[in-house]
C-alpha cells in the first residue's frame, strides 16, 4: 500500500476535491462507439456499520482503487452525496469485495437506493479456487503473494466516534484496497473462464459449490412466466471491452446486468428482474 494516497473525507467539499481524481484512477474503459460514450470503473468497496435501536446504521465507506482511497464519513453527512448514490446504483461502476452483498443490502436499506447494480463478490471466484473459508486478508496473501498486511483487529472498533483515529482510517482503507487488488489480480483468470464459456467447453463443478455461487434467477423468471402465462423473457447482450453486459426484457420491463462472464451478466440482469416483481 506504499503508492497509496489515503484521504479520509468529512463534508461535500473534500468529497468534491478528491471525488473526479478517485474516478479517474478506477476507470478501466474509456470510448466512443458509434456516438456513445462508454466508461466502465473498477472499485474495492468496503463498509464499517453499527447499530442503532437494531437497526443497521452505515459509519464508514471506502472507496479503492490501486492508487486512491476514499475512506468517507457517513455519519457526518447529512443525506447520501450524490456522487456517492450514482456510484452504488450504476452498472457502470463494478463494486467489488469479499461478503460485498450485505454491505450493499445495509447502505440500500438504510439510504433508500433500491437494486444496486455493478455488485461482485470475490467470494465466488476464492470458492471456485478451493478457500472454503474466504477471508479477505487469507485470501489477498494467498491470491497475489503480497504478505506484508496484517490483520489491524479494528473491525469491532467504535465506527460511531466523531473524528476516526489514524488506526482505524488505515484499517478502512486496508480492506478497500485488498478487495481491488484482488479483483485485479483475478481478472485474467475471468477472462480464461470467458474463453471456455466462448468454445462451449463444460467446466465441472460439484453442485454445492454452484448452488453457494449464485441462485437460478434464470429459471425462476422462466417458471413464473409459465404459471402467469406471459412471454418468456429476452434477453439482449453487449460486450463493452472485457466486460457483458445483458439486458433482461420481461413483461414490458428492462433490467440490465453487467458482469466479465457472460453466464453471470445474463444472471444479474434475471436476478434484478425478480427483485423489481417480487
Amino acid at each position: 500500500m506504499e503508492n497509496l494516497s489515503v484521504y479520509y473525507i468529512q463534508n461535500i467539499e473534500e468529497l468534491n476535491t478528491r471525488f473526479i481524481e478517485f474516478k479517474q484512477s478506477a476507470n478501466i474503459v474509456n470510448e466512443y462507439d458509434y456516438f456513445v460514450h462508454l466508461s466502465v470503473y473498477i472499485i474495492g468497496i468496503d463498509l464499517e456499520y453499527c447499530t442503532i435501536n437494531n437497526l443497521q446504521r452505515p459509519c464508514v465507506l471506502q472507496l479503492s482503487t490501486s492508487t486512491i482511497c476514499l475512506v468517507i464519513h457517513l455519519l457526518k453527512f447529512d443525506t447520501l452525496p450524490e456522487y456517492i448514490h450514482e456510484l452504488l446504483t450504476s452498472p457502470a461502476y463494478v463494486k467489488v469485495g469479499i461478503n460485498i452483498d450485505i454491505d450493499m443490502i445495509i447502505l440500500s436499506n438504510h439510504y433508500n437506493l433500491g437494486h444496486c447494480s455493478g455488485v461482485y463478490d470475490i467470494q465466488q471466484l476464492s470458492i471456485l479456487g478451493g478457500i472454503t473459508t474466504p477471508n479477505l486478508l487469507h485470501v489477498y496473501s494467498r491470491i497475489t503473494g503480497d504478505d506484508t498486511l496484517t490483520d489491524l483487529g479494528l473491525q469491532t472498533s467504535n465506527w460511531t466516534n466523531d473524528i476516526l483515529t489514524d488506526e482505524q482510517i488505515m484499517y478502512a482503507s486496508q480492506d478497500a484496497y485488498m478487495s481491488y487488488m484482488l479483483y485485479m489480480t483475478l481478472m485474467p483468470s475471468i477472462q480464461f473462464l470467458n474463453t471456455f464459456a466462448e468454445n462451449e467447453i463444460v467446466i465441472t463443478t460439484p453442485i454445492d459449490t454452484i448452488n453457494l455461487l449464485y441462485e437460478n434467477y434464470i429459471g425462476k423468471l422462466e417458471v413464473y412466466s409459465q404459471r402467469n402465462k406471459i412471454k418468456r423473457p429476452r434477453y439482449k447482450f453487449i460486450r463493452i471491452n472485457d466486460m457483458y453486459e445483458s439486458t433482461c426484457i420481461f413483461n414490458g420491463q428492462e433490467c440490465v446486468g453487467i458482469a466479465l462472464i457472460l453466464k453471470l451478466s445474463k444472471q444479474n440482469s434475471a436476478k434484478a428482474m425478480c427483485e423489481m416483481i417480487v
